[in-house]
């Protein structure tokens, strides 16, 4: 597969990500306005996909070999192109996140639900 081809599917794979993210955001703080537990969620979420860019500026220096060659040379193009590979894995795994928080917040939810049924 030409580089070409690779750095087209990124930019795509990265700009759908986004753009998920993005309308998850919109429509779940539309839907929850005002719920503190569905803004901490939220904010678990953002705060998890933090640690993916971490992982791979820590897992650069194995990676880059082998995805641009031994012998590249960086140019403007390349490094935006690595950028929107960045974001594009942040916003997924923010997706990955605040899909598992925001399940959480509904079992915490139907169990204060359940407590406060038994109790009456």
């Amino acid at each position: 597969m030409s580089e070409q081809k690779r750095m087209l599917i990124v930019i795509v794979s990265a700009a759908v990500a986004m753009m998920g993210t993005i309308l998850w955001r919109a429509v779940y703080s539309i839907k929850h306005k005002g719920d503190e537990k569905a803004l901490e969620a939220m904010t678990k979420a953002q705060a998890g996909s933090s640690w993916t860019l971490w992982f791979w500026f820590i897992c650069w220096e194995g990676f880059a070999p082998y995805i641009f060659g031994k012998d590249a040379t960086f140019s403007i193009g390349r490094v935006g192109h690595v950028i929107m590979f960045l974001v594009g894995t942040q916003c997924l795994s923010e997706l990955f996140y605040a899909y598992y928080y925001t399940k959480m917040v509904k079992t915490k939810k139907t169990d204060i639900e359940q407590a406060n049924t038994e109790q009456a």
